[in-house]
């Protein structure tokens, strides 16, 4: 871990727990700002500045100050506008139940300290044709759709409406979870939650669905480690044996190890070094390469570079339904006019979009054998299975 690294943790410790811990000696706030921007704690990093002492004249907290101010004031846009949707929701008798980033602002020591780029409620499917009006008379417009979450944006908020906790493409973790109500709990009225083992449980799947599909930032492991500090043993105990059941255990274990590295000043390991680089180099969500690469080594049953690259063109050329579904939405109710959805976007891509085709012979070239063999060995070395979307039970 560099002095930079060192420096960032030091203020995120110091905003949660509200210590006064002294910066590394040759730690430059200024030279962390970038990162700090990166992976989007800029508030959590001016408050633990302040904790510690920084100077308020320095520039670089100028900077921090003037960032975290404006983060503050979407903070509360983003939460009033939730609970705005939310409370109408109740109103006309709609089921919803908050996840992620609405529930973990409310942990921290104050909700603006958590950045939230988006807002995530699980909505029941059968439901969503009375959403459809209630959104729009809200003033909110449609955005995208997939097969587990219908987007809408405002000025002040993007609200993803889920109807299933991760996407049926998962297939491992999704026949784990489901649609994920079958671990909602009512909490009063039309409002549900899970109990806090299932949520830590669902919280941790998705920061594996990330950290493998692309890459994720400390953000996320800020978050399992606030999380963390308010299970018992027991609650822990839960988590572990529900994890085994998705073969996460040991990736759990790393990431506990990591956490108490990064937080509780324990020794460092190989496999604690190598995520703790992995996690700093992606970003708060990660990189465009990495999410290319796993895009088509986690979806092609073959383990042959040259046979993935071919597999990775003509997926392109002829892309599965739950792919395309959002920009042709006639797929959700005729599925069966898919092949002659391919043939349509194989005239428009060789009028309109010749630039998508090289992109395509782009992305296939990623998959040399290098790059497969980093990609596989990465996931294996930190306890991850490559294959874990598409294996069996």
């Amino acid at each position: 871990m560099d002095i930079i690294q060192q420096g960032i943790l030091t203020l995120i410790k110091s905003a949660i727990t509200g210590e006064n811990i002294p910066l590394p000696t040759e730690f430059s706030l200024d030279e962390a700002l970038p990162l700090i921007a990166k992976h989007r704690i800029v508030s959590l990093a001016h408050t633990g500045a302040v904790r510690c002492g920084v100077p308020l004249g320095d520039p670089a907290m100028q900077k921090l100050l003037f960032n975290s101010g404006k983060l503050m004031v979407r903070s509360e846009k983003q939460m009033r506008a939730v609970q705005d949707v939310l409370q109408v929701f109740s109103e006309n008798e709609i089921d919803y139940m908050p996840i992620k980033g609405c529930l973990m602002k409310g942990r921290y020591p104050s909700p603006e300290l958590r950045f939230m780029g988006d807002a995530d409620v699980l909505i029941r499917s059968e439901q969503y044709d009375r959403i459809i009006p209630i959104m729009q008379s809200l003033s909110f417009e449609k955005d995208e759709e997939c097969d587990h979450v219908f987007v809408w944006k405002r000025d002040d908020l993007l609200l993803e409406l889920h109807v299933k906790l991760i996407p049926s493409s998962e297939k491992f973790l999704y026949d784990y979870f489901g649609d994920g109500w079958h671990l909602a709990k009512k909490k009063g009225g039309f409002c549900y939650a899970m109990s806090k083992e299932d949520e830590y449980i669902f919280l941790f799947s998705h920061f594996v669905k990330h950290y493998r599909d692309s890459g994720i930032g400390c953000r996320h492991v800020i978050d399992l480690w606030v999380f963390d500090r308010l299970l018992d043993e027991n609650s822990r105990s839960y988590i572990l044996q529900e994890l085994k059941k998705m073969k996460l255990d040991r990736f759990y274990e790393n990431m506990q190890r990591v956490i108490k590295n990064w937080f509780e000043d324990k020794e460092s390991d190989s496999v604690t070094d190598h995520i703790t680089d992995f996690i700093f180099s992606c970003g708060n969500w990660g990189t465009a390469k990495n999410h290319l690469l796993a895009r088509e080594i986690l979806n092609i049953e073959t383990s042959d570079p040259e046979k993935m690259q071919k597999t990775a063109l003509l997926k392109d050329m002829f892309p599965p339904a739950e792919r395309i579904k959002g920009e042709y939405p006639v797929l959700n109710k005729m599925p069966f006019v898919l092949p002659f959805v391919w043939v349509w976007r194989l005239i428009k891509t060789a009028l309109f979009k010749r630039e998508s085709v090289r992109r395509s012979v782009k992305r296939a070239a990623l998959l040399d054998a290098d790059s497969v063999n980093d990609f596989q060995n990465n996931l294996e070395a930190v306890g991850l299975e490559v294959n874990m979307k598409n294996r069996d039970n």
